[in-house]
């Protein structure tokens, strides 16, 4: 199967949300880690919400990231993928459950 057949392939099967960037605020300010919260979205993500339910461990954006897809995509949801460069090392990396 070529590329071009394959590419169009996936297409036609799935439905394709990308999201370029969760931080800008923080980025913007020089925080590639963190947000302007002070926290590391990427350790804040999956909080649990019966011990957090006032939300105070969670990154906002993060909080609004998960009701979105939630909400828009009502179980719909196969597969999220990060990918993102690393603080110290070159290249990219990715992490998906």
């Amino acid at each position: 199967m070529t590329r071009d057949l394959f590419s169009h392939k996936l297409r036609e099967l799935f439905e394709w949300w990308i999201i370029p960037i969760v931080n800008p605020d923080g980025v913007i300010v020089g925080n590639y880690r963190s947000n302007l919260q002070g926290k590391d979205m990427n350790r804040h993500f999956f909080k649990d919400e019966d011990s957090d339910a006032d939300k105070t461990g969670r990154a906002h954006e993060v909080e609004v990231l998960r009701t979105y897809l939630k909400d828009t995509l009502k179980g719909r949801l196969t597969m999220f993928l990060d990918i993102h460069a690393h603080s110290n090392a070159r290249n990219i990396f990715t992490y998906s459950p």
